[in-house]
């Protein structure tokens, strides 16, 4: 939508400081406080925080620089390259609604409904002592050949990206928890590699997870790297009104061993009418589902769903007047037709005991009704069960 030339302090934040001044065109400065900070190899580090209204997290690797910055009131980029460092605000199309149809039940078709209910919700309690249990979510992200070439035609390191990309989800996952409280989920790339398949209009994102549950290559590299889920980044798509492509998890196959062949999704690089079209097929393999109105029937919670809302002048000591303000949503809604406005998409997963609070008061949930933080959180320790990890692997992130 619009850009401007920026520079970054990477001296500054270097030294991972507590708190960060983000100065953003068209809004008042919002201090980020730090949430996670770390190195990388080869130089990198990472870091990411938020504040009253937006969360960002920034990267480099040697001179390089990247950010991915989500306000109540926009979407932000930055990315060094060739013409130098840039921001960018994004502006995204409506929700097609035929992109409701995201998610594939184990033993069904992409968007078919689950079979009846049983009497009693299942359980995402795993066996054993939860102090013994692995406690993070192995990922492993592959992406096709067109991707790698698209980042490296705009100077993007690729494994930067790929290890953004998760980090971007964590931050989602930090972001969607109450604080004092435990994260909802503990994430960690276990691997990141480019892989020979077809990336093309003639391919579907139901071939893909035909592809990534059955062929060998995929199952090989979530052996042996110990991944409990899997994503694959692709370029181009077969319709464009579709984004990615999901399992999720229903009554009859709850999280847990029946549904790990299922856990794996797919999803473009860039999406037209999402910002963060990998952080919402990720919550689907969670059981998270699109807010009530777009969802298939039968989800594995009954308050599993999404949250969107327009500003209604309750908040703070000044609150903003009833009007034609544009409304938010969490990462696993729709650009729904009641939300008024650009409707920005927030990294958040819904959660109705966190308020983004600027410019206007955002409620992201509803209690008992719209609670994707909830489900996530309740099946993360047993999505933390699907491949045993590996002993064997000894090196950090990033050596090959």
């Amino acid at each position: 939508m619009e850009e401007w030339p920026v520079s970054v302090d990477l001296t500054r934040l270097r030294t991972f400081p507590q708190n960060l001044l983000l100065n953003l065109p068209g809004r008042a400065p919002d201090l980020l406080t730090r949430v996670r900070s770390g190195l990388r190899v080869s130089d990198g580090f990472m870091w990411s925080g938020r504040g009253a209204g937006c969360s960002a997290l920034l990267s480099a690797k040697g001179s390089a620089f990247r950010a991915s910055i989500s306000c109540l009131n926009g979407t932000y980029g930055i990315e060094t390259g060739a013409a130098g460092t840039i921001l960018t605000r994004y502006e995204f199309a409506f929700w097609p609604s035929s992109t409701t149809n995201d998610v594939v039940y184990p033993g069904g078709d992409a968007g078919s409904p689950a079979q009846a209910m049983g009497q009693e919700p299942p359980s995402c309690v795993p066996a054993g002592d939860p102090d013994e249990l692995d406690q993070e979510i192995d990922v492993l992200i592959l992406y096709s050949t067109p991707v790698r070439q698209a980042l490296q035609g705009m100077g993007i390191n690729v494994q930067q990206y790929m290890q953004d990309k998760l980090d971007e989800t964590q931050l989602a996952m930090d972001n969607s928890t109450v604080p004092g409280q435990a994260v909802i989920a503990q994430l960690h790339l276990a691997h990141a590699q480019e892989i020979d398949r077809p990336d093309n209009s003639t391919v579907t994102f139901g071939d893909d997870l035909d592809y990534l549950r059955g062929d060998a290559l995929p199952i090989q590299l979530r052996n042996t790297w110990s991944a409990d889920l899997v994503m694959l980044i692709r370029e181009t798509t077969f319709d464009d009104d579709y984004c990615g492509l999901a399992g999720t998890p229903n009554r009859d196959t709850p999280p847990g061993p029946g549904f790990a062949p299922f856990a794996v999704g797919v999803t473009k690089r860039t999406c037209d009418f999402s910002g963060f079209p990998f952080q919402h097929e990720f919550g689907h393999l969670f059981g998270a589902n699109h807010d009530p109105d777009n969802t298939p029937p039968n989800p594995l919670r009954d308050w599993a769903f999404a949250h969107f809302a327009n500003p209604n002048g309750q908040c703070g000591p000044n609150p903003i007047p009833i009007g034609p303000d544009p409304g938010a949503r969490t990462l696993v809604a729709t650009k729904h037709e009641d939300c008024r406005g650009e409707c920005t998409q927030i990294l958040h997963y819904s959660n109705a005991q966190i308020t983004v609070t600027d410019p206007w008061c955002f409620t992201t949930g509803i209690a008992g009704a719209r609670e994707n933080a909830d489900v996530i959180e309740e099946c993360a320790l047993i999505t933390a069960q699907y491949r045993p990890r590996n002993s064997d692997i000894i090196f950090a992130d990033g050596f090959e």
